[in-house]
């Protein structure tokens, strides 16, 4: 976990957090909202590389009410060797969204600041289902209401009134759906004219659904699938089919109308190589701008290469979205940390903003004894010396 008080900044500087720990492995982060001073985080431990069960010992949830300077260790003995996707707190409410690992996956809930967690998926009385869940977010309008994203034989889109306590279905009329869902993503504008909840979907490792609810998940109405046609052949986000982990969804902080999705990386183009038809030159960063309110032919637009304004575009595989305090979007993925700049606009551009944070993962090493040197093999970023 990195932090900066200077994210603004052309190069922000970043600090690290969690050296020390047991596990530089994390799948979720968050601010608890009821702290006002923005002090109070946790962060879910777990493994979701590109090389399947790779990273550091699972040791349940980090906790910290100073900013990061220290951490607490919580859910060890419930949470051990799971892998934790998404995480919530509300005071002395925890929860913590389990999607694989060792042990039984589901929701898992604290209501005595993580002394104690609680498996709730398939508890009687809950509402929710047994199975993985891949994604929890919480309503910024209203602190009480989650929706949880489930998988397993009951898949679908969860809701929570009263803090995660219990659960209502509210797939209703989302088709596909319960084909087995490789992941599932949400996100929540918030508006004072009502809360829109977003869902993203994936089938065998592609996206395979876009839909938004105005009322809390009573209906849902369809977008069509982003994506570009190369050649004769229509290609959605997910050309390398990594969905399970290359897979973002953030709603617009203005519109309710306006959502952005990110996946896995660019196509090559209908000859069989570069430049495809937006102008990617490689396998860069896919993600798109959606507008529900344009017809299904015209919904989707690229964020990336002849989207900008120089044909920008940032590294692939995409893992999570924010907005900054100016409205840019910032975006986690396999290289580390990119701003969008001017996100509703052609004129903006990609810029990275990894400045000097040291993000990434090592598969092997070598030492030249001759020449004084140690190579490393890193995920995607190349070979380092």
């Amino acid at each position: 976990i990195w932090k900066t008080t200077n994210a603004l900044a052309n190069l922000p500087t970043w600090a690290p957090l969690t050296d020390t720990q047991q596990s530089l492995s994390h799948g979720g982060l968050a601010f608890d909202p009821l702290d006002a001073t923005s002090n109070t985080l946790i962060a879910g431990v777990g493994r979701f590389s590109s090389f399947g069960s790779t990273g550091g010992p699972r040791t349940g949830i980090l906790k910290c009410t100073d900013g990061g300077a220290t951490w607490t260790t919580l859910g060890f003995t419930e949470l051990q060797d799971r892998n934790i996707a998404s995480v919530a707190a509300r005071g002395a409410i925890l929860m913590a969204s389990v999607s694989g690992g060792v042990g039984t996956p589901g929701l898992y809930r604290s209501t005595n600041t993580g002394g104690t967690f609680t498996l709730v998926s398939g508890a009687g009385g809950t509402g929710l289902p047994s199975g993985a869940t891949f994604d929890l977010v919480g309503d910024p309008g209203t602190l009480t209401r989650f929706y949880l994203a489930v998988g397993g034989t009951t898949p679908g889109v969860y809701r929570s009134d009263n803090s995660g306590a219990t659960w209502t279905n509210v797939t209703n009329n989302i088709t596909r759906l319960s084909a087995s869902p490789t992941n599932i993503k949400l996100s929540v504008h918030n508006s004072v004219a009502g809360n829109a909840v977003w869902c993203t979907f994936a089938i065998s490792g592609r996206c395979a659904g876009v839909w938004r609810s105005t009322n809390q998940g009573g209906a849902w109405t369809s977008m069509s699938l982003p994506g570009t046609t190369e050649g004769a052949s229509f290609q959605g986000i997910h050309p390398g089919g990594q969905a399970s982990i290359h897979y973002s969804i953030l709603a617009d902080r203005m519109s309710p109308n306006i959502v952005f999705i990110g996946g896995d990386r660019q196509p090559t183009g209908g000859s069989g190589g570069f430049p495809n038809s937006i102008g990617a030159q490689n396998y860069s960063g896919r993600l798109f701008r959606g507008d529900i309110t344009q017809p299904s032919a015209t919904q989707w637009r690229t964020l990336t290469n002849n989207g900008t304004a120089s044909n920008s575009s940032p590294h692939a595989d995409s893992r999570s979205m924010a907005f900054d305090a100016q409205g840019n979007i910032v975006q986690g993925d396999d290289g580390g940390i990119y701003k969008r700049v001017s996100p509703d606009s052609t004129a903006g551009d990609w810029v990275s903003l990894n400045s000097n944070a040291s993000m990434t993962e090592f598969h092997a090493i070598a030492w030249d004894r001759n020449a004084q040197v140690v190579l490393g093999g890193t995920q995607d970023t190349g070979t380092t010396e």
